[in-house]
């Protein structure tokens, strides 16, 4: 959305992760930085459209244990032979990078909320 208004659907959508830390907690690597990337066509016109927006996790709003909710000795159970889900949750302030076409790229600075799952 570019003013308040939808200019395009994604179809080709990417999220990586630049540069990651240990979590100690629960043995993840998570993300320091994440690059998110997202192609498609405008609704208007049919134009091509690019918009990538990296950011640092600065604000890790919450890391949430899937598994919180059942009774400890069943959740053992399920972390040692299944796996250990966990969602990281943060909340940033980010610039969105936008081309469409040929005209010249320009900026969107906003809030990112976002999140990772990890399920191994």
């Amino acid at each position: 959305m570019v003013g308040n208004k939808l200019i395009g659907v994604s179809v080709r959508n990417q999220a990586n992760f630049i540069t990651t830390v240990l979590d100690p907690d629960t043995g993840y690597n998570i993300p320091e930085k994440i690059l998110y990337t997202w192609e498609g066509s405008t609704l208007d016109t049919g134009e091509n459209f690019k918009a990538r927006m990296e950011f640092d996790t600065a604000v890790l709003m919450d890391k949430i244990d899937v598994l919180n909710e059942i009774p400890y000795f069943l959740k053992k159970i399920v972390q040692a032979f299944v796996a250990k889900p966990y969602v990281y949750q943060w909340f940033n302030d980010t610039i969105a990078y936008i081309k469409i076409g040929d005209k010249d790229e320009f900026a969107v600075p906003g809030k990112l909320f976002s999140e990772a799952t990890f399920i191994y």
